[in-house]
């Protein structure tokens, strides 16, 4: 960026004559966007529409306001605009770009610290049902399960030796789900527990996991209302929903590594495409770590 850096600041202050205050502006835009291409490895001259998109993202999660974000795209949509006109380069990559369109896409997720107090948040003074809380939330985090897919697991859709689970997906499609250790253990304790004291309220068989408070199949709607609740028992209460924690799911494991043709053989994504927004989620948390754990990332 350095080598129309000049350039542009030497044209905003003797062409267009902004005042300091508006050239400071532009110029901290551009220092905060260069940051980011280094926490992301991309060079200048590889900066597209894509950069762009990861960009807006990285800013909605470090909790920029819609007007500030405006106002740093438009800062760098004037600067590759000038090197458009100057013939630096062919393409303006923050052209086009929606702000509004991207912070309503970008999926909803709870940091690591707050999964792990969740899987320990208790509700009722039921013992049982207690329980059976938590076995939902091992569930939909340990395998990143939609709730249709929860309350639909039967046990003999539970392998405890490979710990797997037997996931039938949306239209017909059976995968194999994967459930950690700690979570198989907590299940297993609602199965030989809480699960046997809530099927004692029904006299008919049921062979769901997740149980309703009298001993039948719970719904997705019941589901829905457990983790709500749950979430607002957390020390900083939030309004959680079940999807969020297969959301969770995909952001923690794609930070910590694994490969976006993992992740969408995990969640069950029939296309990459609807696995790539959690790439996206992922480089804007690699710019938070970048600029709290860089020597020189708040230096000018």
């Amino acid at each position: 960026m350095l080598n129309y850096y000049q350039q542009f600041i030497d044209y905003l202050t003797y062409e267009k004559q902004h005042s300091k205050l508006t050239i400071k502006a532009y110029e901290d835009d551009l220092h905060e966007f260069e940051k980011f291409l280094v926490a992301t490895k991309v060079q200048e001259k590889d900066v597209d529409s894509m950069t762009a998109h990861n960009y807006v993202v990285a800013l909605i999660r470090k909790g920029n306001s819609r007007r500030s974000i405006a106002r740093k795209i438009s800062s760098l949509r004037g600067f590759y605009k000038f090197q458009v006109k100057n013939e630096f380069r062919d393409d303006n990559p923050f052209l086009g770009i929606e702000t509004q369109k991207y912070e309503k896409a970008l999926p909803s997720f709870l940091p690591v610290e707050q999964i792990i107090e969740l899987l320990n948040v208790n509700i009722n003074e039921n013992s049982s049902i207690n329980e059976r809380n938590q076995a939902i939330i091992n569930l939909l985090y340990s395998s990143g399960m939609r709730v249709s897919e929860l309350v639909n697991l039967k046990l003999s859709d539970l392998d405890v030796k490979e710990q797997t689970i037997r996931i039938l997906g949306k239209g017909n499609k059976e995968r194999i789900g994967l459930i950690n250790e700690y979570s198989l253990g907590r299940v297993i304790h609602y199965i030989e527990n809480g699960r046997l004291d809530l099927k004692s309220k029904n006299p008919d068989k049921c062979d769901y996991i997740i149980l309703n408070n009298r001993g039948g199949k719970i719904t997705s709607r019941g589901v829905e209302l457990i983790v709500k609740q749950m979430g607002y028992a957390l020390k900083q209460p939030k309004d959680i929903y079940p999807h969020m924690l297969r959301h969770s799911l995909a952001t923690h494991m794609m930070d910590n590594g694994m490969d976006l043709r993992s992740v969408q053989e995990l969640l069950g994504h029939k296309s990459l495409s609807a696995t790539q927004v959690y790439t996206h989620v992922s480089s804007a948390h690699l710019h938070e770590v970048y600029d709290a754990t860089h020597p020189r990332a708040h230096k000018k």
